[in-house]
């Protein structure tokens, strides 16, 4: 089986399971400790197929998405290899980053695995610490969340949410973990003193509209929405993929 030529000059890798390329990825980065929003391309480029190299050696079945996370980040590489041209130079802020579309991705990837940890933790901390209660009668997927609003669309909104504060620079860029926490209560009561002051449906961005928001707030604030939609204190509809997400109180007419 060919292999890729490139070579990494850092320690072999272990064959560990990711979910998929952005995965390895941000294990690349965060072992290299590097800055999300400044990779060093070539380097994670050389590690990254070092990688699908040692897989292809131990006959393990690579993912047509490894091979395709592999081609843009060659892609990437070759664009930030090119000579800028002089007329360039003086606008090379206009320029855009061959890596930002990338960095995106990674953002958003990250946000998810955050959200994934968060309810990990919290499942076993309930586990620790409480008793099961009573088993109620199960509620079907459909009953917890609106015909036309699937958690994949949630997720997705919330992904549009997060690169939108990202480019009007209210997310903010930080290097070291943040000590301020958020709770999904919190974010819960929060979210019904806002609705309780509207009339009618409201756009669920305007939440984050009069404040700054870091990935950890976005975060738990997507927990507490799941959490009053289940509880049947809020109403949400997305009228098409993608689509802006509507809120408002499931009392609004009493």
């Amino acid at each position: 089986m060919q292999k890729f030529e490139e070579r990494s000059s850092q320690p072999t890798l272990k064959l560990t399971s990711f979910e998929g390329p952005l995965d390895l990825l941000l294990h690349l980065i965060k072992q290299n400790k590097m800055d999300v929003y400044d990779i060093k391309i070539s380097e994670i480029t050389s590690q990254y197929l070092a990688y699908l190299n040692q897989m292809q050696t131990a006959s393990l079945k690579i993912a047509g998405e490894y091979f395709v996370m592999a081609a843009t980040l060659l892609s990437i590489k070759s664009q930030m290899l090119l000579p800028k041209h002089e007329d360039l130079q003086d606008s090379a802020e206009d320029v855009a980053d061959p890596r930002q579309e990338l960095v995106d991705q990674l953002i958003v990837h990250q946000c998810f695995q955050l959200a994934t940890d968060q309810l990990r933790d919290l499942a076993q901390k309930r586990q620790a610490y409480y008793n099961r209660p009573a088993a109620e009668p199960p509620i079907s997927t459909d009953q917890v969340l609106p015909k036309h609003l699937s958690l994949a669309g949630l997720e997705r909104y919330y992904g549009q949410v997060l690169l939108r504060r990202q480019q009007q620079k209210e997310l903010q860029r930080t290097r070291e973990v943040k000590t301020e926490s958020f709770t999904i209560d919190q974010e819960i009561n929060r979210i019904e003193d806002f609705l309780a002051k509207q009339s009618g449906w409201v756009d669920f961005r305007k939440l984050f509209d009069s404040q700054k928001i870091v990935i950890e707030q976005l975060v738990t604030s997507f927990l507490a929405l799941l959490e009053l939609i289940k509880r049947r204190k809020i109403e949400a509809i997305q009228q098409f993929d993608l689509g802006p997400i509507k809120l408002r109180r499931a009392d609004h007419g009493i």
